[in-house]
């Protein structure tokens, strides 16, 4: 009961609607930055040394360029309620644009991630 309460908790957590910053300094203009988001199913536990505010949704807004992404896969009742290992992504972004990180494939053994651009669906980096 314990596990499928935190599972709850845990999709709770990152259902929220507001985007977290990434970066220091004020607030930008939207066309002076790339966000980087997740697909369903699949959490940002931060990016550049930011962590997932419990109170946000996962997304992340970054200046333009080079990006460190860290993130999981919640595991449902088939798989114990736990996580996947926390996994790296570095890939680049561009001013005014979206990224879409999503999970391709089975969890169990060819599956993988890839990151969208939004709008174009270039695929940005698999790993």
């Amino acid at each position: 009961m314990k596990n499928i309460f935190l599972f709850f908790v845990m999709i709770f957590l990152v259902s929220g609607c507001a985007t977290q910053k990434a970066y220091e300094g004020q607030s930008r203009n939207s066309n002076e930055l790339s966000k980087i988001k997740p697909a369903s199913g699949v959490v940002i536990k931060g990016v550049d040394g930011y962590w997932l505010d419990k109170l946000k949704s996962g997304s992340f807004e970054t200046l333009p360029g080079k990006h460190t992404v860290k993130v999981f896969l919640p595991l449902g009742p088939n798989f114990g309620y736990g996580t996947t290992p926390t996994v790296e992504l570095i890939f680049n972004t561009e001013p005014g644009k979206a990224y879409v990180v999503d999970y391709k494939g089975n969890i169990n053994s060819d599956g993988h991630y890839i990151v969208i651009e939004e709008g174009t669906g270039k695929i940005v980096l698999k790993k």
